[in-house]
């Protein structure tokens, strides 16, 4: 298993664990849940370009007709 797993990889276990742990007090097999005490790793913030009027233009053209069309 790789040692450097991505950030959303990390949060995605750490939410599993977290719920399954949180079930484990509420059933009364543990007193506390650990994995509240824990952050995971924040998410890397990508810069967001957004279409231009010409891209927009091709984009919906290429969707048009499309079940998704509306979305």
């Amino acid at each position: 298993m790789s040692k450097n797993l991505p950030p959303s990889s990390v949060r995605r276990i750490h939410a599993v664990l977290r719920r399954a742990l949180t079930v484990a007090v509420r059933w009364g097999i543990i007193h506390a849940n650990p994995a509240l005490l824990v952050d995971p790793p924040p998410l890397p913030r990508g810069d967001v370009k957004p279409y231009t009027v010409d891209e927009a233009r091709i984009f919906l053209t290429a969707a048009s007709h499309d079940r998704l069309e509306a979305r």
